[in-house]
């Protein structure tokens, strides 16, 4: 897979697929717990958008899809667990550069579990 340079040119499909994997190691559910432990009293760690080009250097595109469903089955299983109502997804986070941010915004895994 070549290195990532956002803005210059179209992602391939191995480099979406690991930015969909990096994204649910260390974005989707680490930042629905910081929300639901800490509220808007500590931001989340600041996403690093070619994080994922290191961890999925030599793996091929089968191999990316299988680790990303593997790790999206667990993250709707984490948080189908953590049993979510109403006024849960209408907490607040702190994004580190866009500010309070909800559960319920267009970036949460909660819209996936909502419509599976």
């Amino acid at each position: 897979m070549d290195v990532l340079q956002e803005g210059k040119g179209p992602w391939s499909p191995s480099e979406v697929v690991a930015h969909l994997i990096y994204g649910e190691r260390r974005d989707w559910i680490p930042r629905t717990k910081i929300i639901l432990q800490f509220g808007e009293t500590r931001k989340f760690e600041p996403f690093d958008r070619a994080g994922h080009v290191r961890e999925s250097q030599g793996k091929s595109l089968p191999r990316l899809l299988d680790e990303f469903a593997r790790l999206r089955a667990k993250s709707l299983d984490q948080l189908r667990a953590m049993n979510l109502g109403a006024e849960d997804l209408a907490r607040h986070g702190r994004h580190p550069a866009f500010g309070p941010v909800t559960l319920r915004g267009p970036q949460r895994l909660t819209n996936a579990l909502l419509s599976n």
